[in-house]
C-alpha cells in the first residue's frame, strides 16, 4: 500500500470512529412543543447513561426567534453548572450577526441521574405572537458523541384559549403521499413538521388558500403535520405516510 492510500485509511478509519461513537447520553425528546403564555421554563433533562461522571459542551446552534424574544431578560438557557442569559459576555445568539454565541461547559453530570438542561423565556413584554424554534447541540467530548435538541415555543396572547378550532380543522392530502403534500386549511400560518420520534424536520411559513409541501427527499414512514394559526393557536394535528 502506497503512502497515499496509507493516509487516505487512516482519515477515513478515524471518521468513521468518531460516526460510529456510542452513545453517553440521552433526553427525553430531540424536539420539544411547549405552549408558552408570559413566562415558562421548559426542560429537556440529559441524563447520563454511562458510569462514569461527564461534563457536556453545548452551544445554541440555530434559531428563528424574533428580536424581542432575543433581548436580555427575556431568554436564558439553564446546564446542571448555571443559568446562561442572552445578553452580555455570554451571549446565547448574536442577533445582530444571525450567529450561534459562545460554546458553555457544564458541571459533571452523574451516571443514571437526570440532569438539569432547559430553556427559560419570559415573554412579559414581548409582543410578537407566533411559533418559533431554537437548536442546541450538545457534545460529550470525550466520546465524540453528541446532538442536537429543538425548542419548538408557541407564544400565546394573553387570555387567548389554546382551544382546537373544529371549524378551522385542516385536511391534509394525499395520504399516504409520495411527492407532495397538500394541507387544506384557511386559517393556518405556520405549519411544523417532524418525524414519528418527534426530531423537528421544518418549519413552513403558510399561504392563505392552500399550501403544497415537497415532500420528495422524505424516507419512507411516518410523520405528523402541527397547523398554528396566525393568533399562536394550534388548530390541528395530522399525521400522515410518506410512500
Amino acid at each position: 500500500m502506497n503512502r497515499r492510500y496509507g493516509k487516505l485509511l487512516i482519515v477515513l478509519l478515524f471518521a468513521g470512529l468518531k460516526y460510529s461513537a456510542a452513545q453517553t447520553f440521552t433526553v427525553p425528546s430531540d424536539t420539544v412543543y411547549a405552549t408558552i403564555v408570559t413566562s415558562s421554563i421548559v426542560h429537556d433533562d440529559i441524563t447520563n447513561i454511562t458510569t462514569v461522571p461527564m461534563k457536556l459542551k453545548w452551544q445554541v446552534v440555530g434559531t428563528n426567534f424574533p428580536a424581542d424574544w432575543l433581548r436580555p431578560g427575556v431568554l436564558s438557557m439553564c446546564d446542571n453548572r448555571t443559568c446562561i442569559p442572552n445578553s452580555g459576555d455570554t451571549l446565547l445568539w448574536r442577533t445582530a450577526t444571525g450567529l450561534p454565541g459562545a460554546t458553555f461547559l457544564s458541571d459533571y453530570y452523574l451516571p443514571t441521574s437526570p440532569g438539569l438542561f432547559d430553556l427559560t423565556l419570559d415573554l412579559t413584554t414581548a409582543t410578537t405572537i407566533g411559533t418559533y424554534w431554537l437548536t442546541a447541540d450538545i457534545t460529550d467530548p470525550g466520546a465524540l458523541y453528541s446532538r442536537n435538541v429543538t425548542f419548538v415555543i408557541n407564544n400565546l396572547p394573553l387570555g387567548l384559549a389554546a382551544a382546537f378550532n373544529k371549524e378551522a380543522a385542516p385536511v391534509v392530502y394525499p395520504n399516504p403521499a409520495k411527492n407532495e403534500l397538500q394541507i387544506a386549511c384557511l386559517h393556518a400560518n405556520t405549519i411544523i413538521l417532524h418525524n414519528s420520534n418527534g426530531n423537528l424536520i421544518n418549519v413552513y411559513t403558510a399561504g392563505k388558500t392552500g399550501n403544497r409541501i415537497d415532500i420528495r427527499n422524505l424516507a419512507q414512514g411516518s410523520y405528523c403535520i402541527t397547523i398554528i394559526d396566525a393568533k399562536g393557536t394550534i388548530i390541528g394535528v395530522e399525521r400522515f405516510e410518506k410512500e
